[in-house]
């Protein structure tokens, strides 16, 4: 896999292993020669909606169990 890619066996094997970086284009490579170069995307979580002032300042949600304690 590492020749195939064009990477160095020990930074493959790094890469593999969870150690160092690898740069966004030899990952291409190494998704490329998986057949998931295409399903890159996949990899990118959902933005999510950004945080408002509003809701900032607002008290925090309770469970209707603490509400309950509470009113009691």
């Amino acid at each position: 896999m590492a020749r195939r890619s064009g990477l160095s066996r020990p930074a493959y094997q790094n890469f593999e292993g969870g150690y160092g970086n690898i740069t966004l284009s030899n990952l291409m490579r190494v998704l490329g020669i998986l057949g998931f170069a295409s399903r890159i995307a996949d990899l990118v979580p959902e933005l999510e909606d950004e945080r408002t002032l509003e809701s900032v300042n607002e008290a925090p949600r309770q469970r209707a169990r603490e509400k309950r304690r509470r009113l009691a």
